[in-house]
């Protein structure tokens, strides 16, 4: 396991509401879910895959997934996600959670700003260079 990087808590009620909810909410953002196994965690991964039920999966498999997800039928689920998530899908996701009733956010990951890209022969966009003296 890696650190944590994203962590929420859906506190749907209902049968499975909060389920369903946060697996739709992982697939809309790329990313899989495992198989569903009474009293223990499901597997999360960023892209297409069909990931097994918790207790079939080995030491090495569990250590390459992205993060859990955690809950059951008549509670809350939480969800982690761990650093070797590609960060703009955590963060699509963390933001697409932003807000929603029955959701709490605990943790969220930071971006690095992005950079407004300049060309090399557009100097408006430059300050002049000061020298530096002793």
């Amino acid at each position: 396991m890696s650190n944590i990087i994203f962590m929420a808590r859906l506190t749907d009620e209902g049968d499975f509401a909060a389920v369903w909810r946060a697996e739709r909410l992982l697939e809309e953002h790329g990313f899989s879910v495992g198989h569903m196994q009474r009293g223990s965690s499901r597997g999360i991964l960023f892209g297409d895959y069909d990931i097994q039920k918790w207790r079939n999966l080995n030491e090495a498999e569990r250590a390459a997934l992205h993060g859990v997800m955690d809950g059951d039928r008549s509670s809350y689920v939480q969800i982690e996600i761990w650093d070797a998530a590609p960060i703009e899908a955590v963060a699509a996701l963390a933001d697409a959670l932003e807000g929603q009733p029955s959701t709490d956010l605990i943790k969220r990951p930071r971006l690095v700003p992005t950079f407004q890209k300049i060309s090399p022969t557009d100097v408006s966009a430059c300050q002049p260079r000061q020298e530096f003296t002793l």
